[in-house]
């Protein structure tokens, strides 16, 4: 009698059975399978949505986000909007094949950790959203010199879970920590179980790292966006910016299990 595979929506790696056509009591076949079709994807389309975990590659169904219309995801709304027609409308011709010029030498990489390039509006709106969340105005020219900026990552000191704050150290030989020349934009997450290893996101901005004079240190203490206590573990992104040049670095991670 031959066998019939049956197919539901589960995760790539799930356990699947074969039973017979009449299949007798309690008698299945379990086997594991993966996906021959999709290797590696991430992203949507259409309705599902293309993840993976530490159990493998999976599949769910597309969920319509919340929309919380905080001040910050306001300022942001507004900025890429800005963005969008500054590239159409105000930057020249000249200007944006510089953007097209620089984003084919700078590549970048994308959730699977393959080599992606963006296309010139995507590196200008990219440059312009870092400078908008710190407060100052999109610049029409393009970087001068191909690559990231160098943004050595951070250092955590102090997490101190009675007043929500942390304490972030910078290394002073990076060119955005010049006194009026760069800052760096600091997203932390909601805080999660001590057993979670990875974490995607969402993230909020928590703050900015920034030098006003030549006496300041080489750290700042911010504000988490999100109480926390000992035992939780907090996730931290990065992202450096010139403060009078376009230059953006790419995003540093890091994490923190608070004691």
């Amino acid at each position: 009698m031959p066998y019939k595979l049956k197919l539901a929506s589960a995760p790539l790696n799930a356990k699947a059975s074969l039973p017979y056509d009449h299949e007798p009591p309690n008698r299945r076949t379990p086997m594991k399978f993966i996906s021959q079709v999709v290797t590696a994807a991430s992203g949507s389309v259409r309705g599902c949505v293309f993840s993976r975990n530490r159990s493998g590659a999976y599949i769910r169904g597309r969920g319509i986000p919340v929309n919380p219309t905080s001040p910050q995801q306001q300022l942001m709304r507004t900025g890429l909007a800005r963005a969008v027609a500054s590239w159409t409308n105000v930057l020249t011709a000249a200007q944006r094949a510089a953007w097209n010029s620089w984003a084919a030498n700078v590549p970048d990489t994308d959730a699977l950790a393959q080599e992606i390039r963006h296309s010139g509006q995507n590196a200008y709106i990219l440059n312009a959203l870092a400078r908008v969340q710190r407060g100052y105005s999109p610049q029409p020219q393009a970087p001068n010199v191909f690559g990231s900026l160098r943004l050595t990552t951070p250092t955590l000191g102090t997490v101190d879970p009675t007043s929500d704050t942390i304490q972030i150290f910078f290394d002073l030989s990076d060119p955005w920590t010049g006194v009026g020349f760069g800052f760096c934009n600091v997203y932390v997450s909601r805080p999660q179980n001590p057993s979670v290893t990875r974490f995607k996101g969402p993230f909020r901005f928590a703050g900015v790292l920034e030098r006003e004079d030549s006496y300041a240190p080489d750290f700042d203490t911010l504000n988490a966006p999100f109480p926390f206590a000992a035992g939780h573990r907090l996730f931290l992104q990065y992202r450096a910016a010139l403060q009078d040049f376009n230059g953006v670095s790419s995003l540093a991670y890091d994490s923190v299990l608070v004691t």
